[in-house]
């Protein structure tokens, strides 16, 4: 397999092209250059699939510190191998996805199935968004506020993927990529379950959960010029969890700050985003007031940080009115009251909302009926679109 640094190739492959230039028409971009499309066995796709484990010892501290603050917000529960489910996540029932860093296509198997063709054109989406909008930079708070950009990029090529099926394949491969999406979803399905947190997988399945219905809600008004300007100006989550801000005022997030606490460590500095923050609720309170609750959100920010030898966080996040506010410190004081002792306080100052909570450690026994993904997939019959299942899309790619 090639590296970044190696030419791009000066043509597609034989096998891809036509691919290629069905996704160039159906997205009306053109591709600013081929890339190579890696077709290979089921074992060099785990390996390419896969992430290597921290090299150092500080490598292995930053993971612990990444656990113990999903810890900290009622994500995971107990011990968890990062690496291990990650590597589980990215390879479980996937045929093939798109890698920014190295600018190439990996695809499990050397045949065009009729669902190896579907997921092609997904990645080639990617491609192309990568060449115009450069999906380097999700992530990245400046250049992708409010962690949208991977929804959007990941509902616009499930979009093309599901015209490329409906356009291009006959009944029975409509049918055939079915019924294995389904068969591969389950033994996916049950490999996740049996080795990765709820949380984690809910965390890995909200680009899918929520980009669909907002990229089908702004697909059905503006086509590939409003997928354009979602990609470029990535607008406040907020829109993620209800498509109809998109083009609002409320669409814009008010300003946040928030500081970590004097003489402790800065781990990291962002924004939640709208679904984790519904996640994090949801994983101590019913998930339909956690929905009411991050509906009340006007704008949030969040840090994490070292006291000593525990890893704690700050979220702080203002409402959009006063009742809104009340809302929020309502629903944040009752996810506290529910927390392990010791570990979360929640303080008003002047309409500023913080949630400050810390790792309770492994060991840890909460009063909450428990984390459980099915609460994390809210329906919202009145937007026009139910958030999909978590396992609805991922099945079929994966966009690394």
């Amino acid at each position: 397999m090639l590296s970044v640094e190696d030419e791009y190739p000066d043509r597609w492959d034989a096998k891809v092209e036509p691919l290629a230039a069905w996704v160039a028409d159906a997205r009306e971009l053109e591709f600013e250059h081929p890339v190579y499309v890696n077709f290979l066995s089921p074992a060099e796709y785990t390996a390419a699939a896969s992430v290597e484990g921290p090299a150092t010892e500080e490598g292995d501290d930053d993971l612990a510190d990444v656990v113990s603050q999903m810890r900290a917000l009622g994500l995971v529960t107990g011990e968890v191998d990062l690496t291990e489910s990650v590597n589980t996540l990215n390879g479980s029932g996937t045929l093939a996805f798109y890698r920014p860093s190295d600018k190439q296509i990996y695809v499990r198997g050397t045949s065009l199935t009729p669902a190896v063709r579907v997921t092609l054109v997904h990645e080639l989406v990617h491609v192309l968004q990568d060449q115009h909008f450069d999906l380097g930079r999700n992530g990245d708070p400046e250049g992708d506020p409010f962690g949208t950009l991977r929804a959007v990029a990941e509902g616009d090529a499930g979009r093309i993927e599901d015209q490329y099926a409906a356009e291009e394949l006959t009944e029975p491969e409509r049918e055939a990529v079915a019924k294995d999406s389904e068969e591969s979803g389950q033994v996916a399905a049950d490999e996740v379950a049996a080795s990765v947190p709820e949380g984690l997988t809910a965390v890995f399945a909200a680009p899918y959960m929520f980009g669909e219905p907002f990229v089908a809600h702004v697909a059905a008004d503006d086509g590939n010029a409003g997928m354009d300007e979602a990609l470029s100006d990535p607008p406040s989550s907020r829109v993620l969890f209800d498509p109809r801000l998109w083009g609002t005022p409320e669409a814009t997030d008010l300003d946040v700050s928030a500081q970590v606490p004097a003489g402790t460590e800065e781990l990291d500095s962002d924004r939640l985003g709208s679904p984790i923050l519904y996640m994090v609720l949801a994983s101590r309170l019913p998930a339909a007031d956690a929905l009411t609750a991050v509906d009340a959100v006007g704008g949030e920010r969040y840090v994490a940080y070292r006291d000593g030898s525990r890893v704690c966080t700050r979220t702080v996040v203002k409402g959009r009115d006063v009742a809104a506010t009340s809302t929020l410190e309502g629903a944040f004081e009752r996810w506290a009251e529910v927390s392990p002792a010791d570990t979360t306080k929640v303080s008003n100052d002047a309409g500023s909302i913080m949630l400050q909570t810390c790792d309770p450690g492994p060991d840890a026994e909460f009063t909450a009926d428990g984390i459980s993904a099915r609460r994390w997939r809210p329906a919202r019959p009145d937007a026009g679109a139910a958030v999909p299942a978590a396992d609805s899309r991922p099945t079929g790619c994966r966009h690394g």
